[in-house]
């Protein structure tokens, strides 16, 4: 079975990780190599995750209790949590799903005498346009803070005119040291702050990052191709929802502990780790991973919504679809032999009680038909083309079952895309469409 998402996390690389907690280490000369990756002025810093960044940086503003962040909609819970931690007030913007970015006029009516700054996430491997919220940034004197968690490619390290970039090395993540994450600032006074706040930060034990390191370890393993399947069926028999158990065993703390764990500064084996990944980034990986991304779009285009696919600037971290029938479509690939699974840790932003109308309704339905598919370079194109079959097939027969009773204008369609339709039916569809793509 072809598993929803690789570690990319070489078995070399475990075998250093371990190799590194016996050994001392400088940890200012580990942090320097880093942190001039992503800016040569020095204003870069290396922290334990991509929240603790955003918890370092909202605690060294000290905004006023209330205050807001407008934000993209769609995001981790944790970074809400820390925002709330900090007594700032998350305020959501809708996404289009054809570009995966904020809506610029949702935007500009989110902004209030209380917000402060604006949160960008780009999100699967897209590169969300700044340049226009850049300029409503500064035209309502807010921070613009980008969350570049999903698309870190190697190569871009931050939009120069942000006052904020984040970047995540954590289990998921391209060239993962399953823990780590670097703030970036165009700021030197800042940085200099940021750098105070964040010294006074406890050290991550060496212990925690064996454990992390057994505990990935253990899932890299029992995630190999020939063993997957096997384990799942016993898991499904045990815990029941599978989905659910992997969703909270990857999840890197507990929730009663969370915000102590990410007020660490990294240890010195995190730290090697974290140069040897940045020092051996695989950009040929990158490159596979975004032919196969944009074949997977070529098969699938006018059949299926594929959110922000067609976006030029795109590296497809991961690769989501929307559809009619997830739990369907999910057991079908599976039974084909390819692992697909919810979107178990994003979620729909609230707005505040006092402004439904920003509710993110665009968000929370495509939340209800997103289904994520495995597209990494391991995979032949051969089994993309026939992954791509299953994806058709299943999509067609909800749209046959539905035809008859549900009709939907394509400019009234769900998540507002265009192309994601209950009302075609199959004779309105080529039959080589699949072949022909």
């Amino acid at each position: 079975m072809w598993v929803r998402l690789q570690l990319d996390f070489s078995w070399w690389d475990f075998a250093f990780g371990m190799s590194r907690l016996m050994l001392p280490h400088d940890d200012t000369v580990l942090r320097s190599a880093i942190e001039r990756r992503f800016s040569a002025d020095g204003n870069a810093l290396t922290t334990l995750s991509v929240r603790s960044g955003f918890d370092l940086l909202l605690g060294a503003m000290q905004w006023p209790a209330g205050s807001e962040i407008v934000c993209s909609a769609l995001n981790i819970p944790d970074m809400t949590m820390v925002a709330r931690e900090n007594g700032i007030v998350p305020v959501p913007v809708d996404l289009d799903f054809e570009r995966l970015a904020p809506d610029l006029d949702t935007i500009k009516r989110a902004i209030t005498p209380k917000t402060k700054a604006i949160l960008i996430a780009h999100l699967y491997g897209n590169f969300v346009p700044l340049e226009p919220i850049i300029a409503i940034a500064r035209w309502h004197d807010l921070m613009l803070i980008e969350d570049c968690a999903e698309n870190y490619d190697g190569v871009y390290h931050g939009h120069p005119d942000a006052d904020v970039s984040l970047f995540s090395f954590g289990p998921l993540k391209t060239a993962t040291s399953l823990a780590g994450g670097v703030l970036r600032t165009r700021d030197a006074w800042l940085a200099q702050r940021l750098r105070a706040f964040h010294d006074a930060w406890p050290t991550q034990s060496r212990i925690d990052y064996f454990n992390r390191l057994c505990k990935y370890g253990t899932m890299k393993f029992f995630g190999a191709r020939w063993i997957y399947p096997t384990l799942r069926w016993f898991a499904e028999r045990l815990v029941g929802d599978v989905d659910q158990f992997i969703h909270y065993s990857a999840k890197s703390f507990r929730p009663d502990e969370i915000m102590s764990r990410l007020r660490q500064q990294p240890c010195g084996p995190l730290l090697a780790s974290m140069v040897r990944r940045l020092e051996r980034f695989d950009h040929r990986r990158i490159e596979e991973r975004t032919s196969h991304g944009k074949l997977l779009t070529r098969l699938l285009r006018d059949e299926l919504v594929c959110p922000g696919a067609d976006i030029e600037a795109h590296n497809y971290w991961l690769y989501p679809v929307l559809v009619a029938d997830p739990a369907k479509t999910i057991a079908a690939l599976a039974d084909a032999g390819f692992d697909a699974a919810r979107a178990e840790s994003m979620h729909a932003i609230d707005p505040p009680a006092d402004r439904p109308e920003l509710d993110p309704v665009r968000v929370r339905d495509a939340l209800e038909h997103l289904v994520l598919v495995p597209a990494y370079p391991e995979m032949p194109e051969s089994e993309l083309r026939r992954m791509a079959e299953v994806l058709i097939r299943v999509e067609r027969e909800a749209t046959t079952a539905s035809a008859m009773r549900v009709t939907v204008k394509p400019d009234e369609t769900a998540c507002g895309v265009a192309g994601y339709r209950h009302d075609v039916t199959p004779s309105e569809v080529s039959a080589e469409s699949v072949e022909s793509r």
